[in-house]
């Protein structure tokens, strides 16, 4: 799936502009009614349609081409030949997810200005302009929703982690961070994670902070550098698998086997709370899952889980909706 959205032409939203009109007034109040009869109109559609439009790509972005890198992913690593399709992928989202994200920013800044300028501008015409800033609140509103929502899913892991890894052996993995960001230094860190507690971080029934490791992770905090415009992981020694916590017990006593258990990465990247509007204490992303093995003796129960995840996933979710839907 190729994302093609049009990019919106930001310079039909120029804040110096209404910034200008707005330190000017005392001199030129005549601008202040021109503005108000002749631009603000055509202002306020150009708003609604691009609403609606950031709305459709944001949808496009996060329903439909994500899924569909982390689905290339799953196969590749089962052997299918989808490489060059999954570096096209790469490509794209590394170039239109921030150019998205920055067309939000925008108009978010330039509704912020516009707002300024009306109430200085509401002796002029109240009922209109009163009317005018409910639209631009609104759409204010609706732009920050969709902004919250891109920096939650900014995190692209570009490199997934071995799928199988031993105890006490090194794996490679990288993420790009897709949005710009105050902090001068950002840094990722890393932890090994049970499939249940990614559930609970999917579902949002749980906080980075409430779960804890399942494995322990060595050399697990990385920098995040620029490089050919976006900020990609680094870590000065590669993460290894140190520890394994002890495997979970069924309700009936029995432990789980290899094959029945898997664990994911998590990302967490720790911002300030200016990052995103409403406040995220982090920005995290999860692996798709892996197995945790201590000797090599598991090594073919451990690929038969893999190939079962990567191939039957969506199908084992599907299949269990229909079940839940019937009962």
């Amino acid at each position: 799936m190729t994302y093609n959205a049009e990019s919106i032409n930001l310079n039909e939203f120029d804040i110096n502009d209404l910034a200008d009109i707005s330190a000017n007034l005392q001199i030129s109040p005549n601008r202040g009614a021109e503005f108000i009869e002749q631009s603000l109109p055509l202002i306020l559609q150009k708003l609604s349609h691009t609403e609606q439009d950031l709305k459709q790509k944001t949808q496009l972005m996060l329903a439909d081409v994500l899924p569909n890198y982390e689905r290339l992913q799953r196969l590749t690593q089962i052997g299918a030949s989808l490489n060059d399709e999954l570096n096209q992928q790469t490509v794209s989202i590394k170039r239109q997810y921030p150019a998205l994200f920055k067309e939000v920013k925008h108009v978010i800044k330039y509704a912020h200005q516009l707002l300024l300028l009306l109430q200085q501008l509401e002796q002029m015409h109240p009922s209109y302009i009163t009317q005018a800033k409910s639209m631009i609140q609104s759409f204010s509103q609706q732009c920050s929703l969709l902004y919250d929502q891109l920096v939650k899913r900014s995190i692209l892991v570009v490199k997934q982690p071995d799928e199988i890894i031993k105890k006490g052996n090194q794996f490679d993995t990288q993420i790009v961070l897709l949005i710009d960001i105050p902090s001068p230094t950002p840094s990722v860190r890393i932890r090994i994670i049970s499939a249940a507690d990614a559930e609970l971080l999917k579902t949002g029934a749980a906080q980075c902070t409430q779960i804890s490791p399942a494995a322990t992770t060595v050399n697990n905090q990385g920098t995040l550098n620029f490089n050919n415009g976006n900020l990609l992981s680094h870590f000065s020694k590669k993460p290894a698998l140190k520890e394994i916590s002890s495997r979970v017990n069924t309700a009936g006593g029995r432990r789980l086997a290899v094959t029945e258990q898997k664990y994911v990465v998590l990302y967490e990247i720790v911002l300030s709370s200016a990052v995103a509007s409403g406040g995220t204490e982090t920005i995290w992303a999860l692996s798709l899952p892996i197995v945790l093995i201590v000797h090599a003796s598991q090594l073919s129960d451990a690929y038969a889980t893999i190939i079962w995840d990567r191939m039957f996933h969506n199908e084992v979710r599907l299949r269990l909706s229909f079940c839940t839907c019937t009962l």
